[in-house]
């Protein structure tokens, strides 16, 4: 029987087995219970977030959640994107306190 958490830690990163058996790299500032999104526009440079996943239930980040989905569609694989401004991005997580995100 394989462990289906298993993780492989590096410097930078570290590997995680789904229990589907695909192995995904995480980089180390991505703690648990949070996940990294970029804000992408062509006017701009990419900007990382790593925010909490408590965000998942948040109205606003529902909106863009669904701007990214009819972007990009649900087979975009790796980070997630949203196709908006970094500032459109920070805008909406700063509803709740500033601890609950770190940009990168």
């Amino acid at each position: 029987m394989s462990n289906n958490n298993a993780a492989t830690t590096t410097s930078d990163q570290f590997s995680v087995e789904t229990p589907r058996g695909k192995t995904l790299l995480v980089p180390n500032d991505v703690k648990e219970g949070h996940f990294a999104v970029f804000s992408v526009n062509p006017e701009e440079e990419p900007q990382r977030f790593v925010v909490n996943l408590h965000w998942l239930n948040h109205p606003s980040f529902l909106k863009l959640l669904k701007k990214a989905e009819d972007e990009y569609g649900f087979s975009q694989e790796g980070v997630l994107e949203f196709p908006c401004r970094a500032k459109e991005l920070e805008k909406v997580l700063a509803v709740e306190c500033s601890n609950k995100v770190s940009r990168w």
